[in-house]
């Protein structure tokens, strides 16, 4: 699998460690003035903000925080205007959809809350923007579901209309 975002790469390389080694060394010596690094694990391996390794045959993801993050968010007593704040919890919520199984979702969630409560953060805020990051998935299903209906309904009328002027068209040639 190759992942890219601006100048990070990340593969699952399920082809031996000589192929790897090999495409390592045709990346390495694709241009003079280009510099590329590698990291190669068995286990566990970060990209961006993702911690990730392969269970099986299925990919698990959770989030990667770096080991010195301070969780230091903005304060709201700071004197930024009202929404900023109340976006924070909302969108490091949304971080949290990374996670790929449910117990590795609620541990991160539980940590945020005591982060964000930690940075004077009322709960009942946190709660509600967590709630909200969550659900925001399976309101993006109901909306495809939507949209999936009405491209059904648009088909049958066009449809009904084609059958309606072929039959317009037939008796027109039967006069």
């Amino acid at each position: 699998m190759w992942l890219r975002f601006t100048d990070d790469i990340d593969i699952h390389w399920r082809h031996g460690c000589k192929n790897l080694q090999e495409f390592l060394d045709k990346v390495y010596a694709f241009h003079k003035t280009i510099k590329f690094t590698s990291e190669i694990s068995n286990d566990n391996h970060v990209f961006l903000d993702t911690k990730s390794h392969i269970e099986g045959s299925q990919l698990v993801k959770d989030l990667y925080l770096k080991p010195t993050d301070s969780h230091q968010y903005r304060l709201q007593t700071s004197c930024h205007p009202c929404h900023c704040c109340k976006n924070i919890p909302y969108s490091l919520a949304l971080r949290i959809r990374i996670c790929s199984q449910e117990a590795d979702n609620e541990r991160r969630t539980h940590e945020l809350s005591s982060h964000l409560c930690r940075c004077g953060y009322k709960s009942k805020n946190v709660d509600k923007a967590t709630t909200k990051a969550s659900s925001i998935i399976i309101i993006i299903i109901i909306i495809i579901i939507i949209i999936i209906i009405i491209i059904i309904i648009i088909i049958i009328i066009v449809i009904k209309i084609i059958i309606i002027i072929k039959s317009l068209f037939n008796e027109d040639t039967n006069i």
